[in-house]
C-alpha cells in the first residue's frame, strides 16, 4: 500500500503504510528501505539516514547484498546536503 500511495504522491499515507508494515512485521526489510527512500526523496536526509542505516544493519547480505553500494550512496548524498 505504501508504494501506491508514493505514486500517488501522498507522502504521509505512504510513511505511515511503511510503518504499519514495520510494526506488523520487525523481521521485514523492506519497510526501511522504502521509508528512507521517501524520507530522502522529501528532503528528510536525517530521518533518510537513519532508516537506510538501519536497513544496511538488518537485511541480509544474500538476498540484498547487491543493494548495498546504492544505498551506502544515498546515505552519502543524505550526509553532503
Amino acid at each position: 500500500m505504501g508504494l501506491i500511495a508514493v505514486r500517488r504522491g501522498d507522502a504521509t499515507a505512504a510513511r505511515q503504510d511503511f510503518e504499519q508494515a514495520m510494526s506488523a512485521d520487525s523481521d521485514e526489510v523492506e519497510p526501511l528501505l522504502n521509508l528512507g527512500l521517501l524520507y530522502k526523496r522529501t528532503g528528510d536526509n536525517q530521518q533518510a539516514v537513519r532508516y537506510f542505516e538501519m536497513f544496511l544493519a538488518k537485511a541480509p547480505k544474500a538476498q540484498y547484498g547487491t543493494m548495498f553500494p546504492e544505498v551506502r550512496e544515498a546515505i552519502h548524498e543524505c550526509r553532503a546536503q
